[in-house]
This record gives structure tokens, sequence and C-alpha cells, in this order.
């Protein structure tokens, strides 16, 4: 198995982690407007309430996984 140069390292990185803090992106109906502001608390004290996990079990999840598990994730308990 051949070495990535630095750069594709780079590259690779930088859209991994975006995509864990981001999730992936949705189109949206309705011409909604882009979040100023994010506030982490805010959205885990929401999932914690929504799904009924654990402030641990959410601070754990990437927005991919939550995106595409979130409902099963619930039922897992």
């Amino acid at each position: 198995m051949a070495a990535l140069p630095l750069q594709n390292v780079y590259v690779l990185g930088a859209g991994l982690a975006v995509a864990g803090i981001v999730g992936a992106p949705k189109p949206r109906k309705g011409g909604g407007k882009p979040m100023n502001a994010f506030d982490s608390a805010e959205f885990v004290a929401a999932v914690q309430t929504h799904l009924g996990l654990s402030a641990r079990e959410v601070w754990s999840l990437t927005m991919i996984k939550f995106q595409r598990d979130g409902c099963q994730v619930s039922g897992s308990r």
C-alpha cells in the first residue's frame, strides 16, 4: 500500500472532521436561513430530551451517526 502525500492526508482529514461535526448536507425547502451561531450544550440537551440518551452518549455521537441512526438509537434502550 502506497503512502498518501501529506497534502492529500490533510484534505482527507479536514473532510472527515467537517463531516463528523456538521454531518451530511441535505437540501432545505422553503429557503431556510443559515445559522449565525451554534450552541453545542443546547444541541446536546435537545438530543438528550428527544432521544432519551445520557449526556455521555450524546457527546460521543458524530453528526453523521446522529443523522443516520438517530431514531434507531432511541429504540435500543
